[in-house]
């Protein structure tokens, strides 16, 4: 997920401009969970963050084969 507009940091956010990003993430978040039963949120900062554009990433596994 990245946002439409340039926001080099997760720490350069306006905090309007955050509460929408949570909202969109949230939302994807819920669809992810609801079809594969688990999810994770990652960004990074820092020495971590090599595309100094504010993203995330939406992580899943398939769900295991019973």
């Amino acid at each position: 997920m990245i946002p439409k507009s340039h926001v080099p940091s997760l720490l350069e956010t306006e905090p309007a401009e955050g509460a929408e990003i949570a909202r969109v993430i949230n939302e994807v978040a819920a669809q992810v969970l609801a079809e594969y039963g688990a999810c994770r949120i990652v960004t990074n900062l820092g020495r971590y963050q090599k595309s100094k554009h504010l993203h995330w990433h939406v992580v899943a596994d398939h769900p295991a084969e019973a």
